[in-house]
């Protein structure tokens, strides 16, 4: 299924939708997903989808976070 994903929606809740999380509270997991997407030696767009408290104070630091996820894998 990894050949039709064009983009991933990324943000970090738990337990529940309404408990958000910085990136880096799941970074295991999200290491992982940008490891995944880039094995497939093709561009697939991220956008960060929340963040936490839905504070737009935290956008800068949440985008820092997954530049370096991607950057990284």
């Amino acid at each position: 299924m990894l050949d039709r994903v064009d983009a991933v929606h990324v943000f970090s809740w738990w337990p529940t939708p309404q408990d958000r999380r910085p990136l880096d509270h799941r970074a295991a997991l999200w290491r992982a997903v940008m490891g995944m997407l880039a094995s497939t030696g093709r561009r697939i767009d991220t956008a960060l989808e929340f963040v936490p408290g839905d504070d737009p104070g935290m956008l800068a630091g949440e985008a820092a976070t997954l530049r370096r996820y991607v950057t990284e894998a």
